[in-house]
């Protein structure tokens, strides 16, 4: 039975409200499939948040598994973990076509500096974060995807039940899509809380300040509150910094000119080279550092060079309790492990505890009532449309990107239903909005998916996923999208 629910999710309400309509149209909903096109990915893959999401959700997984345990998980539980998001991160590679190019240098370095910085981050989060999460809380689910259904019009409540439940009776609600990273109970209070991760490439007041008000941080908690039967209490972000990928300082002309690398503490350190037998190799992690016993900030000599973490030699990572280094860890997770506790903290900044806003959350669902009506209202008129320039070419073989799309009727009314904003660069030109070309005309837009440099959407909640895969789509690979993270300023 095909689902009677409308679905929606955080990130088309955000587009659509606080972004620009156009944007939302073109990424969910337009094309002849309904579920939206998004820039076909021709760059080499970085780590994004869904990178630090597959390593970490297992490790959180085990912790829910083992609720007594209350210090930072087996060194073996984070190290597969670790390899299986490496792993994901490399079939990313390979689905945008830079398999063939592994022996390439730029994509080594490339490749390189991403594992590196994704093992890193999560050595760090384990490290610094997760044991005093654990000594006061249970975790007690980790990424679970699931549909709140609100708007009900089958009598058994806005709220009340599963989607399965509300489809069974033909309502013809609407769905909230929601999969919180992690929830966990407190320990004394049995309070429940949320837990987000976000990756940023650095600190910021504009990253720190925003979180308090935005829709994810309610909207998200919903269904589990519906599952757990309890509210929210205490709400958490987790922010993993990154570092910029820039190039390095140019003194000559006093700009970021020089070889361009991911600019994070777990990538490169900084070495003087050793001169046996007077002097070995020594590395430091911070070029400035603080000195407590003389309670000033200081910096490294002009000896120490910056280098990459793997030119880590093996004779440093032996351990006075043995003859070599642990054949199980790797340059990274020593590097991590050895590095100070100031420099693993830098790249972490917790946010919170933000307190649930139920005034905020009843708002919302009232205005998403009203807001999702008028959106299937304006679909349906495109569609009528859509079937009238269809229907004057009967014995056509072209596509509906050929016909549809194009037509001056179908343009005119997208401007009259869902306008643009106009805010295609609202951070910089390199995060214009990935769908600038097709929407202010440019070469290719009257055939967006034929141009070669779109494909259509994968959904990546659980639900709408099944549901294209029940139509018996054939939906592109994972990762085969451009990954769109904002680089605030």
């Amino acid at each position: 039975m095909s689902s009677t629910i409308w679905l929606l999710d955080r990130s088309r309400v955000v587009d659509g409200r606080g972004f620009c309509q156009r944007a939302r149209l073109l990424g969910y909903h337009i094309g002849p499939n309904g579920y939206g096109i998004t820039m076909k990915a021709t760059k080499l893959p970085l780590m994004t948040g869904i990178a630090g999401h597959d390593g970490l959700a297992p490790i959180l997984e085990w912790c829910r598994q083992h609720p007594t345990h209350i210090t930072i998980p087996p060194d073996a539980i984070i190290r597969a973990a670790i390899h299986e998001a490496q792993q994901k991160y490399w079939k990313t590679v390979e689905v945008r076509g830079f398999a063939y190019l592994s022996d390439n240098e730029d994509v080594q370095a490339v490749t390189r500096e991403q594992n590196y910085l994704i093992s890193g981050m999560i050595w760090a989060w384990c490290i610094e974060v997760l044991p005093e999460i654990l000594q006061r809380a249970q975790i007690l689910e980790v990424e679970v995807d699931d549909t709140y259904v609100f708007d009900c019009t089958c009598g058994l409540g806005d709220g009340i039940g599963t989607k399965a439940d509300h489809e069974a009776r033909d309502c013809q609600g609407k769905g909230l899509m929601c999969r919180p990273d992690f929830l966990a109970l407190t320990r004394l209070t049995q309070e429940l809380e949320y837990h987000e991760f976000k990756t940023t490439s650095m600190d910021s007041i504009t990253f720190r300040d925003k979180w308090e008000v935005m829709i994810q941080m309610f909207a998200a908690t919903l269904d589990a509150e519906r599952r757990l039967q309890r509210q929210v209490q205490s709400i958490y972000i987790h922010g993993l910094i990154k570092g910029k990928r820039e190039g390095d300082y140019n003194s000559e002309s006093g700009k970021r000119d020089g070889y361009v690398r991911q600019n994070s503490v777990f990538c490169y350190g900084y070495r003087k080279p050793g001169n046996p037998p007077m002097e070995q190799e020594e590395w430091a992690a911070q070029y400035e550092y603080f000195e407590p016993y003389e309670g000033k900030t200081k910096r490294l000599p002009r000896s120490f060079r910056k280098a990459g973490v793997w030119e880590i030699p093996e004779s440093l990572m032996a351990t006075p309790e043995s003859d070599g280094p642990d054949p199980e860890m790797t340059r990274s997770e020593f590097w991590v492990k050895w590095i100070p506790t100031e420099a693993r903290k830098k790249t972490i900044v917790l946010l919170g505890p933000f307190s649930r806003q139920q005034q905020m959350v009843e708002h919302f669902l009232a205005e998403a009532k009203g807001e999702e009506d008028r959106w299937q209202a304006g679909l349906w008129e495109l569609y009528d449309c859509a079937q009238q320039v269809l229907g004057e070419y009967p014995t056509s073989e072209a596509g509906w990107w050929s016909l549809v799309w194009p037509d001056p009727r179908f343009q005119f009314l997208m401007d009259k239903l869902f306008p643009r904003s106009y805010e295609c660069r609202r951070y910089g030109m390199r995060n214009r909005c990935v769908f600038e070309d097709p929407c202010l005309y440019r070469e290719g837009w009257g055939d967006p998916i034929g141009s070669g440099r779109y494909i259509e959407r994968r959904p990546h909640h659980k639900d709408e996923l099944d549901q294209a895969i029940g139509r018996g789509l054939m939906l592109p690979d994972e990762g085969a999208g451009e990954d769109v993270e904002w680089e605030l300023p």
